[in-house]
């Protein structure tokens, strides 16, 4: 089975996102899809989104939240075994009326390239 495969089931099964967090994409006035659009072009999926916002490390600024997907926020969840595929994927959303618009995702490549230290060190 592959990883997204994985990823969707998992996220199916985990008792911490029984009550998924709303969210959509948020609707630009001058560009309309550009949420959509970055997600498909960084090849970054919806289950990954509902993880990130689930799992992720929060941060305010601007009015925004960023949700930062680390290996220490995945270290205790059910994702761990793919802390290489989830490394770095970073969502901005802003709250809004009972849900998150997210607004766009990206990869921090900052986050994504850290390796953790084994104990063999």
């Amino acid at each position: 089975m592959n990883t997204q495969k994985q990823l969707k089931t998992l996220l199916a099964q985990d008792p911490s996102v029984s009550n998924p967090i709303e969210w959509a994409f948020a609707k630009h006035r001058n560009d309309p899809n550009h949420a959509q659009r970055r997600q498909q072009q960084r090849a970054i999926t919806n289950p990954m989104i509902t993880i990130a916002l689930a799992h992720g490390q929060k941060d305010h600024s601007y009015g925004a939240v960023r949700y930062a997907l680390t290996d220490r926020s995945l270290q205790s969840t059910p994702y761990r075994k793919f802390a290489d595929t989830l490394r770095g994927l970073t969502v901005i959303a802003y709250p809004a009326s009972g849900q998150l618009s997210v607004c766009t995702t990206y990869w921090d490549f900052k986050i994504r390239d850290r390796r953790p230290k084994s104990s063999f060190e």
